[in-house]
C-alpha cells in the first residue's frame, strides 16, 4: 500500500522516521502551494530534487552579497562564459576566484535550508513513490553527492522550529529597525559569522529583513543571532518618535529602501503625519518600487483630503497615476476629489466626469464592480439629471448579480423620473422590478396608478387635437396633389442615372425607377421615368459585350502564362535532378510567380516547395545543432549530426560545406602537427576538420620527444585522439657497469662511479667516453664525487682518498686513511674532508693529499659535512643511532652533538642556522644549530627507507613512502603532495625552480614544479636511477630490470618550449 496523506494530520518528521527505519528507496513528493518538491529517499541518505539554474542564481546572489566577487570580476566572467557555454560557476571556478569546495558547500547550505522549509509546511500532502528516481512535475534533478541523514535533519528541523517559536516571540515585526547600544555584551557572541555580520549591518536604518537580505547568510541563522545580541542588550530598537528623522538623513544617503521603511513605520506609529506617506512615496519611487510607491501616494492624498488640502491631494494621486498608469484607484480618488472641488480639477488639468465616464468601464472590465458603483453613484450625485450614468449604474449592478441593490436602484430612478414629470419612462423600470420580484403588490399598484394618470392626460389632449385636425382636413386636401407632384418630380431628380450608368451600376439604377414609379403611380413624372429606364438597359448591354471582349482576351492570357509556368517547371525539376535545390526552389517560385492564379498544377508546385524549403530548413536545424555541439566541444556528438547530413541531406548545399571534427591532444600539448604532407599552424590541443569519406596520414611531432604517425579515416570508427608522447633523450650512453652514486658534472665532462670500483669520464654533449679510472685492490666507489676547480675529489672502501684530474686519467695525488670513505668529501679553502666509516675525520692538503689534522668522531660518518652557520655539520652513526656533530669553523674541535632517534642519511643546509636531517627511519626533522633547544619540526618515519630529500627554494621535498610531499623549510607544515605508484628511488631533482624529476615503480617521471603534475614519463624498466639537475639539463646515471647501464641527458628547455 503506497504511503500518501497530508501534513496536518502526520508531520514530516514522522514520515522521515518511516522512511529511513525501514530502509525505503524512492522519491517522496510533497504537494503544496506553487510547485512540488520531491525528496530521494535512498542507501546515501536523503537529499533534495533540485533546479540547478536557480542555485546558481541565489550562490552567485549570496557572494555577490558576502563581498566575495566584484564587478569586474563578474564582467569578465560573463565573457569568458558567453564565448564557452559553461555555466558562470564554472567558469568562476576555471579562474580561480572561487573553488569547488566552496560551491559544494553553498549547494549543501541552500539544499538543507529548503528541506528544512518543508517542514514549516501547513495544508500540504505528501506521497511516496517507491523505487522512482525523480518526480518529472518537481522539476531539475537529484545530485546523491549531496545526500543527508534523515534523522540529523529530522532532529536539526525539531530543533528549528522550537527556536523559530522563541524568535517570533522575541522578535514579532521584522520591520523593526536596530541600532548598536553602547554595552559591550559577551564577546563570544561574535565568535558566530551571522553574529558580527548582524551587528555589522545594524546601522540604525536597516530593518531585519533588509539585514537578512544584505548579509547573504541563512535566514535562520541570521535571525537568531539578531534575537541573541538583542537579548545581550547590544541591540536595542530605534525610538519610534526618530523614525521620520532616521529616514531623512538615510534618503540623503542614497539608501532609498531603508528611508522608504523608516518613513511607512513613522506613519504606522502616527508620527509625522501626513506628510512621512509623502515622503515614504517618493522614498519607494526612487528606489523603483513604483507600485508600493503609487500606493503611499494614494495614502498621502486620502489624509491630505481628510485635512481639506485638496489641491495637495490631487498632485499626489496625479503622481501616482503617473507612475503607474494602470492604477484605477489613484484615478478613482481623483473623480472624488474633482467631484467634491471642481476648481480643484479645473487647477490640476483634468475633468472629473470625464474621467470618470471613462473610469467606470475599466472597473468593470477588471470585474471590480463595488468600484465601478461606488463611481457612478458619486457622478450621479453631482448630476442626478443625467440618465447615461443611471443606466450604466443599472448595467453595472445587472452585472455584479446583486438583485436587491438593483432592485433598489430601478425603484431610485423611477422615482427619480415621477420627480420629473416623465411617468411613462418611470413604468419600465417598475416592470422590471416585477421581472425580479413578482410578489411586490406595491409595485404593481403604483404602476396602475401612473397608466391612469397618464390616460386621463392623454384623452384631455386627444380632444383638443381632433377639432383641429377636422377644420384643417379639408383645406389640406386640396394641396395635397400639388404638393404630390411636386415630391414626385424631386424624387426623380434624385435618382443620378448617368453617374449610376458610369459606375456600371444598371441594376441599382433600374431598380431605383422601379421604386419611384411604384412610389408614385399617378405622377405625371412616370413618362420621363419610362424612358431613363430603356436608358440604362441599352447602356447595360453594352457594358456586357465589353466585358465578353475583356474575358476573351484574359483567357488567351491565362493560356499563354500556363504554358510558360509548365516550362519554368520542367527547367526548375531538371535543376533538381542535378542536385541544386537552391535553384530548383528560385525556378518553383518563379514558376508560381508566373503561373495564373487558378493553374491546376499550383497546388502541386506548393507542395514541391514546402518539402524543398522543409528539407533544406531540416538540414540547416541539423547542421547549426552540429556546429553548436562542436563549439561546446561535444565531437562525437556534432560527428554524428554531420553524418546525418551527409546521409540524410546530402543534396543540401551546406552538405558541401561538412567538415568532420576530431580532437587531437598529445600529453604534453603543444606538438606540431602535419596532415598530407602541409604543416599546420595549429598544435595540439586542437580540432582537425577532415573531408567526409577521406583519410588523412598525421604527423605529431614535438621537440624532445620521438614523432608519431597516425592514419585518420573519416568514418563511423572515428574517434578523438589522445596520445601520449615518448620522451626522447638528447644523448644516451651505455655504462659498463650500474652507478653506485649521482653523476658529478663540471661544464662539458660528467663523472659517474660505478660497481666494480670504475669512475667513468664522459663528454656531457654526445655521450662520449673520455675516460675511466679504476680503483685497486677491488675497492668501491660509493659516493658522488666532488668537483673543484679541474680535480675530483673521491674516496674508496679501502681508504683511499684521490685527488684525480678532471680528464679522468692523471692522479695529483693519493692518500689512505683509516677506514672506507662512503661519502662524498668536503673541499675548503686549504683542505679536503674526508669522513670514514671508522668514525674519522681526516683534513687532507688540498694540494699535496697530506693529513693536516685526525679528527675522531666515534662511530660511522655516514653524511658528507655540510657548512651551516659557522658549523660543520656531520651525520654519524653509532649503534643504530645517529647524531649530529657539529664542528667549528676550522672543523678542528667537536662543539656540540646533537642526538638523533635513527641513525642519518643525508644533511642538508636550510639556511641561516637551519639544517634538514633526513634519517634510515623514514624521518625527517629540521634543527636549529645554534639554538639551545635545536629541534624545529619533525615529520615521523613508517619503518626503514632510503628516501633522501631536496631542498628547493627554502621548501623540501621528500617522499618517503607512497607519496611526493612538499613541506614548508620554516614550519614543516605539509603544503603540496601527490600519490605516487611506488617509494622513489635516489632523491628527486628540481631544474629552473619549474620542474621536477624522479624516478618511481620502474619510470622516470617528469612534473611541474607548483602542483606535481605530470609531463612525461620515460621507461618501464628501470631498477634505480640517479637524477642529478644541471643547469637546463637533466643527467641520470641508471640501469633497468636486464641489468643495462645508462646515461642520458634530457634537455628541459623542451619542457616550455616547443
Amino acid at each position: 500500500m503506497a504511503l500518501k496523506g497530508d501534513l496536518d494530520s502526520l508531520d514530516l518528521g514522522q514520515v522521515f522516521q518511516m522512511l529511513a527505519i525501514n530502509h525505503k528507496d524512492g522519491v517522496l513528493g510533497v504537494f503544496g502551494e506553487g510547485r512540488p518538491k520531491a525528496l530521494r529517499f535512498s542507501s546515501e541518505g536523503v537529499t533534495l530534487q533540485f533546479d540547478p539554474a536557480y542555485y546558481e542564481t541565489r550562490i552567485l546572489e549570496r557572494l555577490r552579497r558576502q563581498g566575495r566577487l566584484s564587478a569586474e570580476q563578474m564582467r569578465l566572467v560573463e565573457a569568458n562564459r558567453r564565448s564557452s557555454g559553461r555555466s558562470t560557476l564554472d567558469v568562476l571556478i576555471e579562474m580561480d576566484f572561487i573553488d569547488q569546495g566552496e560551491v559544494d558547500n553553498e549547494y549543501r547550505a541552500f539544499m538543507e535550508e529548503d528541506i528544512y522549509e518543508l517542514f514549516f509546511q501547513k495544508g500540504a500532502r505528501f506521497e511516496f513513490f517507491e523505487g522512482r528516481l525523480l518526480l518529472e512535475e518537481a522539476g531539475g534533478f537529484v545530485d546523491d553527492r549531496y545526500s543527508f541523514n534523515p534523522g540529523s535533519v529530522v532532529m536539526e528541523a525539531a530543533r528549528r522550529m522550537d527556536e523559530w517559536e522563541m524568535i517570533r516571540q522575541r522578535i514579532p515585526d521584522r520591520g523593526e529597525v536596530y541600532v548598536k547600544t553602547s554595552r559591550e555584551g559577551d564577546p563570544s557572541l561574535l565568535d558566530l559569522a551571522s553574529s558580527r555580520t548582524a551587528l555589522a549591518l545594524a546601522d540604525g536604518w536597516r530593518s531585519i529583513d533588509q539585514i537578512l537580505g544584505a548579509s547573504g547568510r541563512s535566514e535562520f541563522d541570521m535571525t537568531k543571532s539578531i534575537m541573541t545580541l538583542v537579548d545581550s542588550g547590544m541591540l536595542a530598537p530605534l525610538d519610534p518618535r526618530q523614525y521620520a528623522a532616521t529616514g531623512v538623513s538615510a534618503l540623503a544617503e542614497g539608501r532609498c529602501a531603508e528611508a522608504a521603511n523608516l518613513f511607512e513605520r513613522a506613519g504606522q506609529r502616527g508620527f509625522g503625519l501626513p506628510e512621512v506617506l509623502g515622503a515614504a512615496g517618493r522614498a519607494r519611487e526612487e528606489n523603483a518600487d513604483f507600485a508600493v510607491a503609487a500606493a503611499r501616494y494614494r495614502e498621502y492624498a486620502v489624509a491630505l483630503s481628510q485635512e481639506s488640502r485638496m489641491a495637495e491631494a490631487a498632485r499626489a494621486l496625479l503622481d501616482a497615476a503617473e507612475l503607474i498608469p494602470t492604477d484605477l484607484a489613484a484615478r478613482k480618488e481623483l473623480v472624488r476629489i474633482g467631484l467634491q472641488a471642481p476648481d480643484v480639477a479645473r487647477a490640476a488639468g483634468y475633468d472629473a466626469q470625464a474621467l470618470g465616464r471613462a473610469l467606470h468601464k475599466n472597473f468593470t472590465d477588471a470585474g471590480d464592480f463595488d468600484g465601478a458603483r461606488e463611481l457612478l453613484g458619486w457622478m450621479i450625485e453631482a448630476n442626478p439629471d443625467d440618465m447615461e450614468l443611471r443606466r450604466a449604474l443599472i448595467t453595472c449592478v445587472t452585472a455584479s448579480g446583486d438583485q436587491k441593490a438593483l432592485i433598489e436602484l430601478y425603484e431610485q430612478t423611477a422615482d427619480h423620473l415621477i420627480s420629473r414629470r416623465e411617468p411613462s419612462k418611470a413604468i419600465p423600470y417598475l416592470q422590471k422590478i416585477l421581472m425580479i420580484d413578482r410578489s411586490r403588490n406595491d409595485v404593481k399598484e403604483r404602476i396602475k396608478d401612473l397608466y391612469k394618470a397618464d390616460e386621463r392626460r392623454r384623452h384631455r389632449r386627444n380632444g383638443t387635437v381632433t377639432l383641429a385636425l377636422c377644420a384643417g382636413f379639408l383645406a389640406v386636401l386640396g394641396g395635397l396633389f400639388a404638393f404630390y407632384e411636386r415630391s414626385a418630380a424631386a424624387v426623380l431628380e434624385t435618382v443620378d442615372v448617368d453617374s449610376m450608368i458610369s459606375r456600371s451600376e444598371f441594376d441599382q439604377a433600374k431598380e431605383a425607377l422601379d421604386g419611384f414609379r411604384e412610389r408614385y403611380p399617378l405622377s405625371l413624372s412616370a413618362f420621363r421615368s419610362n424612358e431613363l429606364v430603356a436608358k440604362v438597359a441599352a447602356a447595360k448591354r453594352g457594358h456586357e459585350a465589353k466585358l465578353e471582349l475583356e474575358r476573351q482576351q484574359l483567357q488567351r492570357l491565362r493560356l499563354e502564362q500556363a504554358k510558360r509556368a509548365t516550362e519554368i517547371l520542367d527547367r526548375a525539376r531538371a535543376t533538381a535532378s542535378r542536385g541544386d535545390l537552391v535553384g530548383a526552389l528560385s525556378g518553383l517560385r518563379e514558376t508560381l510567380a508566373a503561373a495564373p492564379e487558378d493553374w491546376k498544377n499550383s497546388a502541386e508546385v506548393q507542395s514541391e516547395i514546402a518539402g524543398v524549403e522543409d528539407y533544406l530548413e531540416k538540414a540547416g536545424k541539423t547542421f547549426a545543432e552540429a556546429r553548436a555541439h562542436e563549439a561546446k566541444g561535444e565531437l562525437e556528438a556534432a560527428r554524428e549530426l554531420y553524418g546525418t547530413i551527409l546521409m540524410r541531406y546530402a543534396e543540401a548545399p551546406l552538405a558541401k560545406d561538412v567538415r568532420i571534427p576530431v580532437r587531437l591532444e598529445t600529453t604534453p600539448p603543444g606538438a606540431e602537427i602535419e596532415a598530407d604532407g602541409r604543416m599546420l599552424e595549429e598544435r595540439t590541443p586542437t580540432v582537425l576538420h577532415l573531408l567526409p569519406r577521406s583519410r588523412a596520414e598525421v604527423s605529431i611531432s614535438r621537440r624532445g620527444y620521438e614523432p608519431v604517425r597516425i592514419m585518420l579515416e573519416t568514418g563511423d570508427e572515428l574517434e578523438d585522439q589522445a596520445i601520449v608522447l615518448k620522451r626522447r633523450p638528447s644523448m644516451s650512453a651505455a655504462l659498463p657497469a650500474r652507478a653506485l652514486a649521482a653523476p658529478a658534472f663540471d661544464g662539458e665532462l660528467t663523472f659517474v662511479a660505478l660497481a666494480g670500483g670504475r669512475l667513468q669520464t664522459i663528454r656531457t654533449k654526445d655521450g662520449e667516453s673520455i675516460a675511466s679510472y679504476e680503483v685497486p685492490d677491488l675497492g668501491e666507489l660509493f659516493a658522488t664525487p666532488a668537483v673543484d676547480r679541474g680535480t675530483l675529489y673521491f674516496g674508496d672502501s679501502n681508504g683511499r682518498c684521490v685527488a684525480l684530474h678532471t680528464n679522468g686519467r692523471t692522479e695529483r695525488w693519493v692518500t689512505r686513511v683509516d677506514g672506507a670513505v662512503r661519502t662524498t668529501p668536503l673541499v675548503l679553502e686549504d683542505v679536503v674532508l674526508f669522513g670514514t666509516a671508522n668514525g674519522s675525520l681526516q683534513a687532507l692538503d688540498r694540494k699535496s693529499g697530506q693529513t693536516v689534522r685526525k679528527l675522531a668522531l666515534g662511530g660511522r660518518i655516514v653524511t658528507a659535512a655540510q657548512r651551516v652557520g659557522g658549523f660543520y655539520v656531520i651525520g654519524v652513526e653509532q649503534q643504530q643511532q645517529g647524531e649530529l656533530v657539529l664542528l667549528d669553523e676550522g672543523a678542528s674541535q667537536v662543539v656540540r652533538r646533537i642526538a638523533l632517534g635513527a641513525a642519518p642519511i643525508e644533511v642538508l643546509a636550510l639556511g641561516e642556522s637551519r639544517v634538514l636531517v633526513a634519517t634510515d627511519r623514514g624521518g625527517l626533522a629540521a634543527h636549529d644549530v645554534a639554538a639551545e633547544e635545536s629541534m624545529l619540526w619533525s615529520l615521523a618515519g613508517t619503518g626503514p627507507s632510503e628516501a633522501r630529500p631536496i631542498v628547493d627554494r627554502g621548501n623540501v621535498l621528500f617522499a618517503p613512502d607512497r607519496e611526493l610531499l612538499e613541506l614548508d623549510g620554516i614550519s614543516g607544515v605539509v603544503v603540496r603532495s601527490k600519490s605516487i605508484a611506488e617509494p622513489m628511488g635516489g632523491a628527486p631533482a628540481c631544474i629552473a625552480g619549474e620542474w621536477l624529476y624522479y624516478a618511481s615503480a620502474g619510470r622516470l617521471v617528469a612534473a611541474r614544479r607548483g602542483d606535481f603534475s605530470e609531463i612525461w614519463r620515460f621507461g618501464d624498466e628501470l631498477r634505480f636511477a640517479f637524477v642529478l639537475g644541471s643547469g637546463d639539463a637533466l643527467l641520470t646515471a641508471e640501469w633497468s630490470s636486464s641489468s643495462e647501464a645508462q646515461m642520458r641527458r634530457f634537455d628541459c628547455a623542451d619542457e616550455w618550449r616547443p
